[in-house]
């Protein structure tokens, strides 16, 4: 039984962090709570990643790459690792193998095939708000572990679609001219949330029915492409690694 789905997107899907992380997969790298959706997780990815034909998708071990030291001996100076698993790392590196039961996959190309293969009718537009019923008797303020209130019935989601120029989050404009949008309501009987970093917006749609406490750590990516010899010996030798922390108590993740 297929379900009919909308999807709004306020731009195409997978235009954030959805199409640009590293896409890496672990099997048994859950604790004691979650190992079993890890498994399942994982397992998942491998038999969607053949149905879809998704031709990003590799198996691939893990590595964990530590600092070496010097060491002399008849022939010289040593780095002090025989590094099979990531060739392609030199200098004074000493790499330990993690795990086989990884693998990766592009976020993007995983989250278009999903879709398409839904049959989801995509939405270009930016949600503002939700559309609630009749509310409930016995409502209460949510309490501070983000735990809702009274349940109320959401009939429709409120979205804005057209105009240029202007920056919700900012309340600024890009120096053009704005055009207005219009604002309509997509009817439902289901909405499900999917907003990762932006699911702090439910406290604006749900006012003191729910509270999502949320903090993040700012970093960094980088995309390199590696060509040449160098290019040849990663694809032949393709591997993640996870580097030791440095003083700073910063690390490395490759992909």
């Amino acid at each position: 039984h297929r379900v009919r789905s909308t999807i709004v997107e306020q731009e195409v899907v997978a235009a954030g962090a959805s199409g640009k992380g590293g896409g890496f997969l672990a099997r048994g790298w859950g604790d004691a709570d979650t190992a079993a959706l890890h498994c399942l997780g994982y397992d998942l990815h491998r038999e969607q990643a053949a149905h879809l034909v998704l031709s990003s998708y590799r198996e691939l071990p893990t590595a964990e790459a530590r600092a070496g030291t010097k060491r002399r001996g008849g022939g010289g100076e040593k780095t002090g690792g025989n590094n099979v698993l990531a060739p392609w790392l030199d200098g004074l590196v000493r790499v330990s193998h993690m795990s086989d039961e990884t693998a990766q996959v592009h976020p993007r190309e995983v989250c278009e095939a999903v879709v398409a293969a839904a049959g989801a009718n995509v939405v270009t537009g930016r949600v503002v708000g939700l559309d609630l019923g009749e509310e409930h008797a016995g409502d209460q303020e949510a309490n501070g572990n983000g735990s809702v209130g009274a349940p109320v019935t959401v009939r429709g989601v409120r979205v804005r679609r057209g105009g240029r120029g202007a920056t919700e989050a900012e309340g600024e404009t890009d120096g053009g001219d704005a055009s207005p949008e219009e604002e309509s309501v997509l009817p439902c009987g289901k909405v499900v949330f999917c907003l990762g970093p932006w699911s702090s917006l439910l406290e604006q749609w749900l006012p003191g029915r729910i509270r999502v406490p949320m903090s993040g750590i700012k970093s960094s990516s980088m995309v390199l492409r590696v060509e040449g010899p160098a290019g040849e010996l990663l694809s032949q030798s393709p591997a993640a690694c996870f580097c030791a922390q440095d003083e700073n108590g910063c690390h490395l993740e490759l992909y």
